[in-house]
């Protein structure tokens, strides 16, 4: 019985885990894209 309730518990913990790695991941590549940018204008 009590086995049952931590695997609810773990997946509503684990969903928004996942919801913020992408929203970080997102964050990353804007980061990544700007820095490009930026060195591509400050070479051209």
């Amino acid at each position: 019985m009590s086995g049952k309730p931590l695997c609810v518990v773990a997946k509503f913990v684990a969903q928004p885990a996942k919801n913020n790695i992408a929203k970080i991941a997102v964050k990353i590549k804007f980061l990544i894209i700007s820095i490009i940018l930026q060195n591509y204008l400050t070479v051209a």
